[in-house]
């Protein structure tokens, strides 16, 4: 007759919720500059670590073993798949900086209208005062003429143009955070999850990621029937602002327990 398994069970379940919060890095000093800011709701955050490894195949013995085995390199990759799809968010995966562009309350833009088309001015349309055909001056008729929309201005068939005129739009903008795209070489972030783990009764977890690289996102969804989501995804490179025995230079965790 046996006694039975009587050790402790000491399973630790996860069941992670929190923050991501993201800051750009000095590379001066590979700290984070800027302050951080919260990257929002994420459906996933996770980390994959592998490792490179040479062997020694033993070839004295016959036991078709291995004799030595080295870890050459480690590789950890960050991808954390995000359902705040922000400017700032879409900014940090399309390599591209923000730049807010005031309302303007008088344009002018130019081009050739043709009926059964659109022209596309400059920013998002607030108003359009008028539109005119240049060559004879011709006001045209909002409504029958042209009709407006937030990004761009149509022509009926029955516009009073002629293929090819030019008009002359007198419009105004509303104010818009731009991103324009790939126009930086590198993003790199310095990643804080401030979480908890549900499972151990929302126990407060604390991960500090010092520098991950990232590459730029893969796609950028713009029409879909579901609320879209946006995934970053980088390689966590060694810090520049860590050093001392003990610490690690990739991240590090720290789980609250009890005193």
């Amino acid at each position: 007759m046996s006694v039975g398994f009587n050790s402790p069970d000491n399973t630790v379940g996860w069941i992670g919720n929190g923050a991501v919060l993201a800051s750009r890095i000095d590379k001066s000093t590979g700290k984070p500059k800027g302050g951080f800011f919260n990257l929002g709701q994420l459906s996933s955050a996770l980390m994959a670590i592998t490792a490179d490894k040479v062997e020694m195949q033993d070839t004295m013995s016959g036991s078709q073993g291995i004799a030595k085995s080295k870890t050459v390199k480690t590789t950890i990759e960050a991808t954390f798949t995000l359902k705040s799809v922000s400017p700032e968010n879409v900014a940090l995966g399309a390599f591209s900086e923000i730049v807010k562009d005031a309302a303007v309350v008088s344009k002018t833009f130019t081009a050739q209208a043709f009926k059964g088309r659109s022209i596309v001015p400059d920013g998002i349309i607030a108003s359009v005062a008028s539109v005119t055909e240049v060559s004879g001056s011709t006001v045209l008729v909002a409504g029958e003429d042209y009709v407006v929309s937030n990004g761009h201005i149509y022509f009926p068939e029955s516009a009073g143009i002629v293929d090819g005129d030019e008009v002359a739009v007198q419009y105004s903008t509303v104010s818009t955070k731009r991103l324009e795209a790939m126009i930086t070489s590198d993003m790199d972030l310095y990643i804080v999850f401030d979480g908890m783990n549900v499972e151990e009764g929302n126990s407060p977890v604390k991960v500090t990621i010092y520098n991950v690289s990232l590459s730029p996102m893969t796609q950028r969804q713009l029409i879909g029937t579901d609320f879209g989501e946006l995934e970053l995804k980088g390689t966590v490179q060694l810090s520049r602002s860590v050093a001392g025995a003990g610490l690690s230079r990739y991240y590090k965790e720290e789980h609250a327990v009890s005193a």
